[in-house]
């Protein structure tokens, strides 16, 4: 009689390896936050699918007018909130969201010109209203804004 060996190590590994790619996959298969208007992705180069590293997180250009930029970066957060729960998966476009958008501030300061001090209509609006949202959603009064 022959026993088979199995080796144990082997299948430990694979099954970390699978756990590991599961966990990626949840963590950055965000279609609904991957679709925003300010969320630009690279091409499929690498066989990841649409949810690969977005090539940016925040793509707005201000325009001559405040008011829309204002309105279009309210409109935003909203979208970025509603696709955040409809993903329910983790805040990770979000972080990027907001890293892209401070990057973007300081690329402005150092180019000088329109919006070097300051944030951008859009990104300060997109802040205003997230910051509502949170406020509101810890037990704070609502805000009229």
């Amino acid at each position: 009689m022959t026993a088979t060996v199995i080796n144990l190590t082997k299948r430990r590994s694979d099954l970390v390896e699978h756990q590991d790619r599961v966990y990626l996959a949840q963590a950055f298969a965000a279609p609904a936050y991957m679709a925003l208007p300010f969320v630009t992705l690279k091409k499929d180069t690498d066989g990841l699918g649409a949810w690969s590293e977005g090539e940016s997180y925040w793509n707005d250009v201000p325009t001559d007018d405040c008011v829309a930029d204002h309105r279009r970066g309210r409109a935003y957060a909203e979208m970025a909130i509603a696709a955040l729960a409809s993903d329910r998966r983790s805040a990770r476009g979000l972080e990027q969201t907001l890293e892209h958008m401070f990057l973007d501030a300081v690329r402005r300061r150092e180019k000088g010109g329109k919006y070097s001090r300051s944030l951008a209509p859009a990104a300060q609006a997109f802040l205003c209203e997230l910051a509502r949202h949170i406020n509101e959603g810890v037990g704070g009064r609502q805000v009229q804004s």
